[in-house]
């Protein structure tokens, strides 16, 4: 057979071919961003809390709008989705997402509770719930995924209290199927880490300070400052590994960012806690306050 007639009898199947790979790209491409878990808007959507104590039966389905539900009645509900954290946890190459709320009946209870959701079939399914608690005692401070695992941290004291807490106690789990295995010990570090902690002053006349360090897990820094002043925070590090989070009371401010800056609404100390997210991290941290 001549060299043309066969370019001429493969030139139909190579279309073919191609036209069959492109059709099953777009497949899969329609089908991965029908199963994009990103976007669905988990500040306005439908929960069912654990309010009453673990209970979920106690309260009808809630329906958040732009991340908060409040039924506005003497002893009724306060439901607010607190952050929504995305990440794979069970290595199939799409993103999970595990929704943080909290959740008040009219009492003193303010019941810590998280959410994780998978893409089946374009929905999401809800996978399982995070078990919580009341504040100081097991509230959820912050979840976070690191190498397909899902880390929960949750505040804790010496003795049963729900107010000051002392500790937080961060949890790793591995996802297996609908249930959360724990994958190693349980590790704990004060919260605000006041025997610890630097105190930040400004020179005379200025209203900024720079302070610089080296870690591989938590330095304490304390700022005290006043109400309806800004308060502005800035970490950098070469490698691109050191957070800061910001602590009054038993509040968090801001949880692992690298900037911040807000208006106070409360006259006192300020705790900056400087944490690394892998290895030891040398960083700059800027703070000012007008």
């Amino acid at each position: 057979m001549r060299k043309d007639s066969l370019k001429t009898c493969l030139w139909p199947s190579l279309v073919g071919l191609a036209m069959y790979a492109l059709c099953l790209a777009l497949g899969l491409a329609q089908d991965k961003s029908a199963n994009d878990i990103h976007g669905i808007d988990f500040r306005n959507f439908t929960y069912r809390p654990n309010c009453f104590w673990g209970d979920p039966s106690g309260l009808p389905p809630i329906r958040v709008k732009n991340g908060s539900f409040d039924s506005k009645d003497k002893d009724g509900v306060k439901f607010d989705v607190t952050s929504v954290v995305y990440g794979d946890l069970n290595s199939d190459g799409m993103d999970e997402a595990v929704v943080l709320t909290e959740c008040n009946t009219g009492g003193t209870l303010w019941w810590h509770e998280g959410f994780i959701y998978t893409m089946q079939n374009g929905k999401p399914v809800m996978l399982l719930r995070i078990q919580g608690g009341d504040r100081a005692s097991g509230g959820i401070r912050g979840v976070r995924i690191e190498d397909g695992l899902l880390l929960v941290e949750r505040l804790g004291r010496l003795r049963d209290r729900p107010v000051e807490a002392e500790y937080i106690y961060t949890t790793r789990y591995r996802l297996s199927g609908k249930r959360l295995l724990q994958a190693g010990r349980t590790v704990r570090r004060s919260f605000r880490g006041e025997r610890k902690a630097r105190r930040i002053e400004f020179e005379r006349g200025k209203t900024s300070a720079t302070v610089t360090g080296t870690t591989s897990g938590a330095d304490f820094y304390v700022l005290r400052a006043d109400h309806d002043q800004t308060m502005t925070i800035r970490i950098t590090s070469k490698l691109d590994n050191a957070r800061f989070e910001v602590v009054v009371d038993d509040a968090t401010y801001a949880y692992r960012v690298t900037e911040w800056s807000e208006k106070l609404d409360y006259r006192g100390d300020y705790y900056i806690i400087v944490v690394s997210t892998g290895g030891a991290t040398d960083y700059s941290l800027d703070v000012s306050v007008h």
